[in-house]
């Protein structure tokens, strides 16, 4: 609002602060190749359109079952997910369903209220021999993979590579050449992960948030599935994104809740709708046909 003053906390962009001496990466183990939905998925694929279906679940229940099994919401989501993937897939031989688990880089960059986009991601396979434990076995065999990868230099190591990268690409000049680069590097991110989970935690709306009865996120990804999920108004609202045309990974999911104890409401689903940024593609596609013609 006008006249609010603005932290110089908020403000300040991380990477015009000296990067640290030395950052050693702590070594995290090999991990088996991981499942692609994009060429091996059980049902046919929509590349050209994603569809959300934002489901609904009591705070109280869903935390009643972390604090039961040594969880944290965005362990346990992550080993449901990779419960429901499983299932669909048993004998692995195309691959290991693993999470790709977004991370909050502020606090290792040491600005915590920079108002910058400031995530990174962590990888939880779901191993094999994960198959058969029980549940808290398997939240503890997650929350294992996340603790070893959210070390502070190994955030800095991913934070300061992916900055260095895009400067790398902004070199390019041509526009073509660039987004040729970016669907290349896609296409090898996909060979690392499954499906992509974000937990932003409790909205914290003070005294608005007798108001909110859920939130619901629409996002595009580099996954068949994406799930983001939030808490809000006594509930969490779990949006389930997909680009499948049947509900084989949706419902092996919520049977996921079911079996937990968890009931769930879905409370909307429709065709995400994400305001085009530009026609940069469409200008793009131009440019090159015209260059091929001279």
């Amino acid at each position: 609002m006008a006249g609010d003053d603005i932290s110089e906390e908020e403000t300040t962009d991380p990477l015009t602060l000296p990067r640290p001496d030395s950052i050693r990466p702590q070594p995290v183990p090999d991990k088996p190749k991981a499942l692609n939905l994009f060429t091996d998925a059980v049902v046919p694929l929509r590349e050209d359109e994603r569809e959300v279906i934002h489901i609904r679940v009591s705070e109280h229940e869903l935390m009643e079952r972390v604090r039961s099994c040594g969880a944290t919401p965005a362990s346990l989501f992550a080993v449901l997910l990779s419960r429901a993937v499983s299932r669909l897939h048993p004998d692995f031989s195309s691959g290991i369903p693993t999470i790709s688990l977004a991370v909050n880089l502020r606090k290792a960059t040491g600005t915590p209220l920079a108002h910058q986009p400031m995530v990174g991601s962590v990888t939880i396979p779901f191993r094999e021999e994960m198959l058969g434990r029980s549940l808290e076995e398997q939240v503890s065999d997650c929350r294992q993979w996340i603790a070893l990868q959210n070390h502070r230099d190994n955030l800095l190591a991913y934070y300061y590579g992916m900055h260095d990268g895009m400067a790398q690409l902004e070199q390019i000049p041509s526009l073509a050449m660039r987004h040729q680069l970016l669907t290349e590097a896609h296409q090898a991110l996909r060979q690392h992960s499954t499906v992509s989970l974000s937990y932003v935690g409790r909205a914290a709306m003070g005294a608005a948030e007798r108001y909110v009865r859920e939130i619901q996120t629409e996002a595009t990804s580099l996954h068949a599935i994406l799930v983001e999920v939030s808490a809000a108004g006594g509930s969490f609202c779990i949006s389930f994104m997909q680009m499948f045309a049947e509900d084989n990974y949706l419902n092996a999911f919520l049977n996921e809740l079911s079996q937990q104890g968890i009931d769930y409401e879905i409370a909307d689903r429709h065709k995400v709708m994400l305001a085009p940024i530009s026609d940069y593609r469409e200008k793009m596609d131009i440019n090159i046909n015209e260059n091929k013609r001279r």
